[in-house]
């Protein structure tokens, strides 16, 4: 059964779900650019979700090529996911 899908990303699974898969996974989702906080309520709900399960993540912002290394640079447009 899905679970509450976030408006603050497009499509994929919901962030329990997320919460729930193995270390060492990596998820790339594709953020709502029209809602403006976006990035920050997504990465809000996801360490959430993880607190929830006693799990932990790391979250990078970035692109379709990639996260950004260092500083952010540009705009982001997708919130990387590394289950820990």
């Amino acid at each position: 059964m899905k679970g509450r899908m976030s408006r603050y990303i497009t499509g994929g699974e919901s962030f329990a779900e997320i919460a729930r898969r193995p270390g060492g996974t990596v998820v790339m989702l594709c953020l709502n650019t029209g809602l403006e906080d976006a990035l920050r309520e997504a990465s809000k709900s996801l360490k959430s979700a993880f607190s929830r399960s006693g799990r932990k993540c790391r979250l990078s912002a970035g692109t379709a090529e990639g996260p950004f290394s260092g500083h952010r640079q540009g705009v982001a447009t997708h919130l990387f996911v590394s289950v820990l």
